[in-house]
């Protein structure tokens, strides 16, 4: 495995920047998208000491890490990060409750005048979004995820995110998330911390 500071400053941070100089280019888009999911990775796998893992422990060391990080309130970014990604990489999710359900619902849209101001983008003018399965809940308004009952963390204002506004929030959100101590006390998400 690269090191995780190797990673972040030859893979994470150049994927990051090449797409925050080139907001409307898709290539950038998912490059960055496809980095920070696997950031996410790598960062779970520091955190374990992975030699004395059983062959259960290692095949959920990512995917408890991002289920756990996914359901964090500060981590609705994450989310849609990780559910793009599984779009992108696999082109149609099969489940109707994925938050994005295929690479189609990726564009570039121009981003300007009251659609730039009240989604508080960072960049005005033509930038990738992508359209989140949502369901607008009249009665409580807000957000709900399709299929589901949950309400989107803090989401956004629109069913619509720029997507280069999630990058930082979400390298953010996976540096700074520690498991629920039940997760990590709790096989099969019991893993042994790295020293």
């Amino acid at each position: 495995m690269l090191d995780l500071s190797c990673f972040k400053n030859e893979i994470l941070e150049p994927a990051i920047q090449a797409f925050s100089d080139h907001p409307n280019r898709l290539f950038n888009a998912y490059a960055a998208v496809w980095a920070v999911d696997s950031y996410a990775s790598h960062f779970a796998w520091s955190k374990v000491d992975s030699p004395t893992l059983s062959q259960k422990h290692r095949s959920v060391v990512e995917l408890n890490f991002k289920n756990d990080l996914c359901k964090s309130p500060d981590a609705w970014q994450f989310k849609v990060v990780r559910a793009l990604s599984n779009a992108t990489k696999h082109a149609v999710r099969s489940k109707g409750s994925e938050l994005a359900t295929d690479s189609g619902k990726t564009r570039v849209e121009n981003v300007d005048g009251w659609l730039w101001y009240f989604t508080g983008a960072k960049v005005r003018g033509p930038q990738v979004v992508v359209d989140l399965n949502l369901t607008w809940d009249e009665e409580e308004k807000v957000w709900r995820e399709a299929g589901d009952d949950k309400e989107v963390f803090r989401g956004p204002l629109f069913s619509m995110v720029n997507v280069l506004d999630l990058m930082e929030p979400s390298v953010q959100a996976i540096e700074s998330f520690t498991p629920p101590t039940s997760a990590r006390a709790t096989p099969p998400t019991t893993l042994p911390l790295s020293r």
